[in-house]
This record gives C-alpha cells, structure tokens and sequence, in this order.
C-alpha cells in the first residue's frame, strides 16, 4: 500500500510580499489609468479577433465602435491624416542613423495603415468581409499600441511612441 504524507506549510511572517517578491504597497500604488488602457486595448484586440472569424456578430461590431474610438483618441493626427508623404523623423534632429530611420519608417507606416484600415470601415454597417478585414486590422494596432507602450528602454520605441501616440498618451507614459 502507498503511503502519503502530509506537511503543513508555516505562514509566512512577511505578509506584505508575495512569492514573485511583489509587495502589496506596490501593487496599490500602480495606476488605474494603466489598467484601464491595457483593458481597453486587450478588449479592442479580443474583438478584432471576434471579428475576423465572425464579421457578422452584432454584438461585436458595436464593441468595435467603442474600441476604434477609444484607439483613435491614442493616436496622434498625423497618423489618420491623408498627407502620406510626411514623415515626422525627418525633421528629427535625434534621428541621425539611416537604420533607425528606416526602422521607423516600417513601423511607423505599419501602424498608420492597420490604423486608416480600421478607420475606413464602417464596423456598424460595412459588409462582412470588410469588417473581417478591419477586424484583423484593429487587433494587429491593439497589439501594436500595447507593445508601444509597455516597451520603454530602447531609443527606437521612445521615438516612435512619440510619432505615434497623442501627445496626452506619451505624457502619461513619461510620468
């Protein structure tokens, strides 16, 4: 027959912190207006991903409404605008390598266009496969803007964040 022992695990005397080394005093002190970002944009991804397998659920579609407004607001004007030969490194001092520049163009014209996809489609009343598309289009810019905005060491994503989020969006980012 098999035996099983059983051992009691002693309380930890140091309440305030976790077993990830997290103390409750940091966890309180993060900032609602994060989470409340990240929610919005996990929200604007789930449902952009809803949309391109179901492009005909109602409920979604009004969800999506909600979610490219809420993205929209993030974006600076540049990215929506319809002058597509601007490109704000140019003017950048900062931006002296060739490289860089040529990586910020990628990612730049990358977000601008999944952002004028989304734009440009009706998700209250465009046809299923556009709003399919657009569905894709506004979970790949969720993605995208959270990635931007959690990642702040390297110099490359300081810039772009700058060419691409609302200058209200990179003030909360730098505090």
């Amino acid at each position: 027959m098999l035996g099983f022992e059983t051992h009691s695990i002693r309380p930890n005397g140091n309440l305030g912190t976790s077993r990830t080394g997290f103390s409750v005093g940091a966890l309180n002190r993060l900032e609602r207006p994060v989470f409340k970002r990240d929610a919005r944009l996990l929200n604007a991804s789930v449902t952009g991903v809803v949309l391109t397998a179901n492009p005909g659920d109602r409920e979604m579609r009004e969800n999506a409404v909600i979610a490219w407004q809420t993205i929209s607001k993030m974006l600076a004007p540049r990215v929506l605008s319809d002058e597509a030969g601007f490109l704000p490194w140019t003017e950048d001092d900062s931006v002296s390598s060739k490289t860089m520049a040529e990586l910020l163009k990628k990612r730049y014209c990358e977000i601008r266009s999944l952002a004028r996809t989304a734009s440009a489609t009706s998700f209250e009343t465009g046809t299923d496969e556009d709003v399919s598309l657009a569905g894709k289009a506004l979970c790949r810019l969720a993605v995208k803007l959270d990635e931007l905005t959690e990642i702040s060491e390297r110099r490359l994503t300081i810039k772009l964040r700058q060419y691409v989020l609302s200058s209200d969006e990179v003030a909360q980012l730098s505090a």
